[in-house]
């Protein structure tokens, strides 16, 4: 497991573990419930807010505007 600090990745990870520095680093940033999955849902073409409404049934209006 990464270890994530307030600020920011310890450096001693980075310095460790480049390899799988950039696969934790973009985890963190997309961290979340369902933004992987918009992400995804997103790769082959534009959709609309209602399109992606659908597709997560379960997603609050909050959470899909964030």
């Amino acid at each position: 497991m990464v270890k994530i600090c307030n600020y920011g990745f310890d450096r001693r990870l980075i310095e460790e573990g480049r390899d799988i520095y950039g696969i934790a680093y973009t985890q963190n940033i997309l961290s979340g419930r369902y933004k992987n999955l918009i992400i995804w849902y997103l790769k082959e073409k534009d959709r609309r807010y209602n399109q992606i409404k659908k597709f997560l049934e379960s997603i609050s209006q909050g959470s899909l505007t964030k």
